[in-house]
């Protein structure tokens, strides 16, 4: 009978040691997996037909698309939680500082596809915000063109990025 009490406590170390390699860590549905990637783009339209004294259209509408990869639950789980958060910043980019036109906004949309977080938003911008290289020290390297792109970033409830992106550049005497 010895025997069998050694290989009944052998096996239940085993099983033991089995269950403890076994356990999980548990992680809340709706904690953002690190290192995400993220793609958007603009595009831009006119408002409506209206002009300036110099012919320019009074204001765009710069429209934004993007998404932030992962699951399809995860990024229905996101939206439902509302622990994370998307915010945009228009920018006039130039050669030495970039100049914030717009934001921080959040997106107007917020869907999950099989790709992951889709986000997006329309703003309309004036003539005179969009021309933000008027002045002749601005002009200097790119000719007087004005360059739009929207700056994306993912955060955590607490404001930290998880993830973050640029979106392409839309230049133009704008």
């Amino acid at each position: 009978m010895p025997t069998h009490h050694t290989a009944a406590k052998a096996a239940a170390a085993a099983a033991l040691a089995l269950t403890a390699g076994a356990t999980v860590a548990a992680v809340p549905a709706s904690a953002a997996p690190p290192n995400l990637s993220m793609t958007s783009e603009i595009r831009m339209t006119p408002a409506d037909s209206s002009r300036t004294d110099r012919g320019y259209f009074n204001e765009q509408v710069i429209y934004i698309a993007g998404v932030v990869s992962m699951s399809k639950a995860a990024a229905q789980d996101t939206i439902n939680h509302n622990e994370n958060t998307i915010a945009l910043r228009y920018w006039g980019d130039d050669t030495n500082d970039d100049d914030l036109l717009l934001g921080p906004v959040s997106p107007t949309t917020l869907f999950a596809d099989t790709d992951g977080l889709h986000f997006e938003r329309a703003a309309t911008l004036s003539h005179l915000q969009l021309d933000e290289d008027s002045g002749t020290f601005e002009n200097i390297g790119d000719s007087g063109l004005d360059e739009i792109y929207v700056g994306a970033r993912f955060l955590d409830r607490n404001g930290n990025t998880i993830s973050k992106v640029e979106s392409n550049r839309i230049t133009g005497d704008l």
